[in-house]
């Protein structure tokens, strides 16, 4: 079973302004620099940091953020997330719902018979595997033989 409770295929690049004090009161602060900070998981979950365009541990990245968090400002500049090359994606899952729907299972069930067929809990078709998608599949003609015909 593919654990989905990590994010997968995601970069996020932060801008971090760091502030300092040199004493007390709110005129005691000053501007000690500014950091990028690019995260980025990979299809493993394996997570990847780069500070000001260096590689670094990802904790020494968590360090930065979290100071720039207490102690300046972080704001998150840009995101991309990729598709995970996997998956079957939108399209595919798209025409599996319709095929789904073309057999007579109402809409409300197709998660549920999705999960059935594969014995665990499915919340996304696009999130498939294509030997998932085709153990779906195979449980559909199974068990509405009229959908092969059509």
């Amino acid at each position: 079973m593919k654990d989905i409770s990590k994010p997968r295929n995601i970069t996020r690049i932060f801008s971090v302004a760091i502030y300092g004090s040199y004493g007390e009161g709110p005129s005691a602060s000053v501007y000690l620099g500014h950091r990028c900070v690019l995260l980025h998981a990979d299809a493993a979950g394996t997570l990847h940091a780069e500070i000001d365009g260096q590689a670094v541990h990802p904790l020494d990245a968590g360090r930065l953020l979290d100071l720039g968090k207490r102690d300046g400002h972080v704001e998150l500049v840009a995101e991309e997330i990729h598709p995970d090359p996997t998956t079957i994606g939108n399209t595919r899952a798209s025409k599996l719902h319709r095929l789904m729907a073309r057999a007579g299972i109402p809409g409300s069930q197709h998660y549920g018979f999705a999960s059935a067929a594969l014995d665990r809990n499915v919340t996304s078709l696009a999130a498939l595997t294509e030997q998932e998608a085709r153990q779906v599949w195979a449980f559909l003609c199974e068990t509405h033989p009229a959908i092969v015909a059509a």
